[in-house]
């Protein structure tokens, strides 16, 4: 007669694939954490842990949820049959990134041309990788708000737009001066005859 043995062994759940570019695997959960084997004692004696079969990341930008099956060693069962569920953590990874951005002047009044020095600024954004990878000058939509500003020199803070998954880490100049002045009139070349 063949004797049999109780063991509480680990479930340690193995991993196949690569997340999506831009995400990565912050820690995972087992349900239940541990199982009890029947089985040969010469084949129990030697097992501290009980690995699954792989589950597969790839592509994975959110947590994931699986059914585990376990890779029992030969002679050797589950006590009792449950459910066993792996729920894997994936985040994005967060990142900055600096982008230099032309200003665009707004609300000059008629009349007149606005220069700014510099003409453009540099804008650190800071959030999760892919947005960052996805983002672009365009994006940020920089411009310099001059309406009810006359001629003569100003020093005035540019405005962007970021998207609220990102942060506005710092825009380099904070401000920039402006030089408005009246349009040149249009000089009228005498026509060739």
């Amino acid at each position: 007669e063949q004797e049999l043995m109780y063991k509480t062994v680990v479930v340690v759940p193995e991993f196949t694939g690569r997340v999506a570019l831009g995400y990565q695997m912050v820690g995972y959960s087992v349900e239940p954490s541990s199982v009890t084997l029947v089985g040969s004692p010469a084949v129990l004696a030697e097992l501290t842990h009980i690995a699954t079969k792989p589950i597969d990341l790839t592509g994975a930008t959110k947590d994931v949820m699986a059914q585990m099956e376990l890779l029992l060693p030969a002679r050797a069962a589950l006590a009792r049959t449950q459910d066993m569920v792996v729920r894997v953590y994936i985040n994005a990874v967060q990142a900055s990134k600096t982008i230099s951005a032309a200003l665009e002047p707004v609300g000059v009044r008629d009349g007149l041309q606005a220069t700014l020095l510099p003409s453009e600024v540099e804008v650190t954004v800071s959030g999760p990788m892919p947005f960052l990878s996805a983002l672009s000058a365009r994006d940020l939509q920089p411009t310099v708000d001059l309406r009810g500003l006359g001629p003569g020199t100003h020093t005035v803070a540019p405005s962007l737009t970021i998207m609220p998954s990102l942060k506005l880490e710092r825009t380099l100049p904070e401000r920039v001066t402006v030089v408005i002045r009246a349009k040149p009139e249009p000089t009228t070349s005498p026509s060739a005859s």
